[in-house]
């Protein structure tokens, strides 16, 4: 069973976003454009919590135990001739360390 993925393509930075330590937290409609898209991945997110302060942790059910994940994914650019892309979803893809 393949895992889901979250994923967002921005045309900013985690940092233009969330500057560290001053916590400035902008949002994206208050930043300028760069002329690059930053593509984020991730295979889990943990909850943040915020049920009786920002100073408690997340319930254990949406709480990540400690450890390593890992995944793998493949990205191709699409072009206009391609199938479309809910056929190229579906396609099954052999990674070379699966041969």
């Amino acid at each position: 069973m393949w895992p889901h993925l979250s994923f967002s393509a921005l045309h900013f930075l985690q940092e233009d976003l969330d500057d560290g330590e001053q916590k400035d937290q902008r949002h994206a409609g208050e930043l300028r454009e760069r002329e690059l898209v930053a593509v984020n991945i991730d295979l889990r997110q943990m909850g943040v919590s915020g049920i009786h302060s920002w100073g408690t942790t997340a319930l254990p059910k949406y709480s990540l135990p400690y450890g390593r994940y890992e995944f793998e994914f493949l990205m191709r650019p699409v072009s206009p001739g391609d199938p479309p892309l809910w056929e190229l979803a579906r396609e099954q893809r052999i990674l070379p360390d699966q041969r």
